[in-house]
C-alpha cells in the first residue's frame, strides 16, 4: 500500500467519521449566542437518542443536581450552553469511539475511555491556569485522537512492521506513522476538524497535541491537551500499540506554570472523575 494523501483522504466521505445532522445543527446553535433555549429544546427533542442522553447525564452524579429531572426543558436550562455542547458531542461520537481500532491495538471502548480521560484532565488543567473557557479544552481533549479513526484501517496493513519498530527503535510514533503512511493521526485529525468547520482552537489542539510547538496561535491550549494526553497514557487509559512512544515536550508544559503536585493530583483523581462522569 502506498503513501496516503491526507487531503484526498478527508475528501473521501466514506472514510471519514461524520456527525449526525441534528448534532451539527445543535452545535452550531450552541456556538451562537443569539440562539435561545426554546430553539435548542425543539431541535433536541427531534432526536430521541440525544434527548435520552441529555436527561441521563443531567441526572448523573457528575452534575449532582437535586431531585430527578425528567423534563427536557428543565434539563436544558439547568445544564446551560457549555454542558449541552459537550453532551451532544459525546453522544454523537459514542458509537464510533466505542469500536475497535485494530491498527492501533485499541479494543472496544479504549478510545472512548482515553478521550474522556484527556478531556477531563484538560478541563482541570485549564481551570488551574485560569483559562476562561475550560469547556473548550474539554472538547479539544475529547477530539484529540479523532485522526486514529480515519487512519486505523490503513495502519493495520503495516501492523507487523509497526510493531517491530515500536519494540526495536527509538522513533517517535508519529515518525513511524509518517514513514509508513506519509502522514500521521494528529495531522489527519486537525484536517478532519477543519472539514467539520470546528473552531481554529480545536483544529490546532488536535494537530499539535503531540507537539505544542506546531501551534501557531493557541500554544497554551495545545500544551494543556499535550499534558492531559500524557497523564492519561501514564495511567494506562486507552494505551494501544503506541503507548508512551511519543516525545514529551516538557518546555511547553513548564510554560503553563502548574505546580507538579497539582498535576500529580489531577492525574490520580482521573479514574474517580471518569466514574462520576458516566457520559461515555
Amino acid at each position: 500500500m502506498g503513501k496516503i494523501d491526507p487531503k484526498e483522504l478527508i475528501e473521501r466521505v466514506e472514510d471519514v467519521p461524520s456527525l449526525p445532522e441534528v448534532a451539527v445543527r445543535l452545535l452550531a446553535m450552541l456556538n451562537d449566542v443569539e440562539s435561545d433555549f426554546s430553539m435548542i429544546e425543539r431541535l433536541l427533542s427531534s432526536d430521541s437518542a440525544l434527548t435520552a442522553n441529555v436527561l441521563r447525564v443531567c441526572n448523573s452524579a457528575y452534575f449532582g443536581f437535586t431531585g430527578r429531572i425528567s423534563n427536557l426543558n428543565h434539563a436544558v436550562i439547568l445544564l446551560g450552553y457549555n454542558n449541552l455542547r459537550r453532551i451532544v458531542l459525546m453522544a454523537s461520537l459514542k458509537n464510533v469511539y466505542s469500536r475497535r481500532v485494530n491498527g492501533y491495538s485499541l479494543m472496544e471502548g479504549d478510545l472512548a475511555r482515553h478521550s474522556l480521560a484527556v478531556a477531563l484532565a484538560a478541563e482541570a488543567l485549564a481551570r488551574e491556569v485560569g483559562y476562561r473557557e475550560p469547556d473548550t479544552l474539554f472538547i479539544a481533549g475529547l477530539l484529540h485522537e479523532i485522526g486514529k479513526l480515519v487512519l486505523g484501517n490503513y495502519l493495520e496493513s503495516y501492523y507487523e512492521a509497526v510493531l517491530r519498530e515500536v519494540s526495536d527503535s527509538r522513533m517517535d510514533f508519529l515518525e513511524i506513522e509518517d514513514e509508513h503512511l506519509g502522514t500521521n493521526h494528529a495531522k489527519v485529525g486537525s484536517m478532519l476538524a477543519s472539514h467539520w468547520g470546528l473552531p481554529e482552537v480545536l483544529v490546532e489542539c488536535i494537530g499539535a497535541h503531540h507537539d505544542p510547538r506546531l501551534a501557531t496561535e493557541y500554544h497554551a491550549e495545545a500544551a494543556i491537551v499535550h499534558l492531559a494526553d500524557h497523564l492519561a497514557l501514564m495511567l494506562g487509559i486507552g494505551w494501544g500499540i503506541d503507548g508512551l512512544k511519543y516525545t514529551f515536550h516538557s518546555a511547553a508544559v513548564e510554560g503553563l506554570r502548574i505546580p507538579e503536585d497539582v498535576i500529580y493530583d489531577i492525574m490520580l483523581d482521573l479514574p474517580e472523575r471518569m466514574k462520576l462522569a458516566e457520559i461515555v
